[in-house]
């Protein structure tokens, strides 16, 4: 017969190494927001903190700074020891902040795809309809089943909190399901709108939006199928990884996209020097193929480039 005592030991040593593997992720989360958010902080500064209010710029700035402040309770929840007394609170703030988490990302692409695609009524209601329904979805799988795992408690008297009997999962997962559908229609609709208009996708904003979903779309899709199988299966102890990847990375996606689509619509005077000396040297040809005379005109005709306004940003796009 085993030894108790062996098999209780082994059973502590698993029990840590396992909160371990779900705890580090977490805080290496929060460290991705904040380095995200110093990188770009100059590019936001430009073009989202200085533009005029609108609803994207404020899901935008609610999708920035929401994480950035929930994060550490949710560190706070997870890595330090609490009486069960103590959980319950924190359990049911945990599970309601993972609400925006899931929803803001969804919020600024749907209105993202809403303003390039014309901002045309007929899409506006089939955007508001999908995105109301998985609005209710995430709602109800931040809502359902608050308990507080005991397992910890009845082992080691204290120990992080932690969500649930594991019947929590499944709405999570369910609700990730529903965000990879909600990508797939609005990826769909911008995909068609751009093929059959004549802005298509030769223009830069086409070809951007283009890029940014044939590169967002299977990302993300590989993402979320990932999480909402871990979340399906028994596996517990790689939920902080899960949790870590999908709501962290979707956050950070979602806001460098706005950040592209606005760096298009507002360029910088050297970004446009740049686009302008480059149709001046394609329009007037290699110099070293033309006579003397020719070379001087033409160069006194490019020597006002550095001089030029830049080009007005496209109406579609100006507020995006």
């Amino acid at each position: 017969m085993s030894d108790p005592s062996q098999a209780y030991a082994d059973f502590i040593i698993q029990a840590v190494r396992f909160t371990r593997i779900s705890r580090y992720p977490v805080v290496a989360g929060y460290t991705a927001l904040l380095y995200e958010f110093l990188i770009v902080f100059d590019q936001e500064y430009r073009l989202i903190y200085k533009s005029q209010w609108t609803l994207l710029k404020f899901l935008y700035l609610a999708c920035r700074f929401i994480p950035i402040t929930l994060w550490p309770v949710n560190i706070f929840t997870f890595m330090n020891e609490h009486t069960r007394q103590a959980c319950q609170p924190l359990v049911v703030f945990f599970s309601l902040s993972f609400a925006p988490f899931l929803a803001l990302p969804q919020c600024v692409y749907v209105l993202r795809a809403w303003s390039i695609t014309g901002r045309k009524t007929s899409l506006l209601a089939i955007f508001s309809s999908c995105l109301a329904a998985y609005l209710g979805i995430v709602l109800w799988a931040s809502t359902d089943d608050l308990r507080v795992i005991e397992a910890g408690f009845n082992t080691f008297g204290k120990a992080g909190c932690y969500r649930g009997s594991y019947r929590h999962q499944n709405p999570f997962a369910r609700s990730i399901f529903a965000g990879i559908v909600l990508d797939f229609i609005v990826a769909t609709i911008m995909m068609i709108y751009y093929y059959l208009t004549i802005r298509g996708s030769r223009g830069r904003l086409g070809r951007l939006v283009l890029k940014q979903d044939m590169f967002f779309f299977p990302f993300m899709l590989a993402l979320n199928a990932w999480a909402a199988i871990m979340f399906l299966s028994p596996i517990r102890f790689l939920d902080g990884i899960v949790f870590t990847s999908v709501f962290v990375t979707s956050n950070i996606l979602t806001c460098r996209f706005i950040l592209q689509l606005r760096g298009l619509s507002s360029p910088t005077e050297h970004t446009e020097l740049i686009r302008l000396s480059g149709v001046v040297r394609r329009d007037l040809g290699p110099a070293s193929a033309m006579p003397n005379f020719e070379r001087s005109n033409r160069a006194s005709i490019a020597l006002p480039v550095a001089n030029l306004e830049p080009v007005p940003s496209h109406s579609h796009v100006s507020n995006v």
